[in-house]
């Protein structure tokens, strides 16, 4: 059972953080293959965490990054990430996953734009410019 949630004061980011504090812990990055989830993998394994890499497809050159485990899922598959979460979760020393790195995404063409909408010319993801106005 989880102890009761108490609030604590912000994050004091002055203090070096201790890597160490990983070692041993479980990890679980969706979409390690490439780009910023390999990263994460790469990161969290060289000081010693335990990390599960859930990912569609493996790592683009075919290696392995030491002490990651490559666990195919498609997330938008629900019974895939339980298994990557399972897996995470067998390889764990205490029984549970101790971080989550939701990195996984889905690039490329977006359908939901082909219903015939089209974005406005100044959308949130037009920047702003002074000189517009």
């Amino acid at each position: 059972m989880l102890s009761k949630y108490q609030k604590s004061l912000p994050v004091d980011c002055s203090i070096p953080f201790d890597s160490n504090l990983m070692r041993g812990k479980s990890v679980l990055v969706t979409g390690g293959s490439s780009g910023l989830g390999y990263a994460y993998c790469e990161a969290f394994s060289k000081v010693g965490a335990l990390v599960t890499n859930a990912d569609f497809k493996p790592l683009v050159d075919g290696s392995n990054i030491p002490g990651v485990q490559f666990i195919q899922c498609d997330i938008r598959n629900w019974d895939e990430q339980r298994e990557a979460f399972s897996a995470a979760v067998s390889t764990s020393l205490n029984g549970r996953i101790d971080v989550v790195v939701a990195n996984a995404g889905i690039s490329g063409d977006d359908p939901f734009l082909h219903d015939g909408m089209k974005l406005p010319a100044k959308s949130l993801f037009t920047p702003l410019l002074l000189s517009d106005y």
